[in-house]
């Protein structure tokens, strides 16, 4: 097999970019008619006072989740140091503002740091 060149490796990954660029449009196609279909689906149980009903594919109801937001982060912070329920936060360091910490000569201890390589490519103007 001949030896490939360095431009048939950057231009195939560009390719297969776009393939799943073409994809993903297809999909945001898909997830929107999902969404109206929920919507119009909700309409239907909300108007006959139902929270499930089943179809011959599938069984389909409805499901209440509570999600949680900061209203107040100076109270939600001066209560997990008053209650040492720290739990609540999530373990993630956030990138930019690390960086601008190291930028003014600060370096936050308890953060490791971990190095990705990526490979990117960019489409030439046609």
């Amino acid at each position: 097999m001949a030896r490939r060149k360095i431009g048939w490796y950057i231009d195939t990954h560009q390719e297969l970019k776009d393939e799943r660029d073409e994809l993903l449009a297809e999909v945001d196609v898909v997830k929107k008619k999902i969404a109206k279909h929920e919507e119009l689906t909700l309409e239907r149980f909300n108007k006959e006072d139902i929270d499930g009903a089943k179809g011959e594919l599938a069984t389909g109801y409805i499901e209440e989740v509570d999600r949680y937001s900061l209203k107040d982060r100076r109270k939600f912070e001066a209560y997990i140091k008053k209650t040492g329920h720290f739990e609540l936060f999530q373990g993630r360091v956030s990138t930019t503002a690390y960086r601008e910490l190291l930028a003014l000569g600060k370096k936050p201890a308890g953060v490791g740091v971990f190095h990705q390589i990526n490979f990117r490519t960019r489409r030439r103007p046609a």
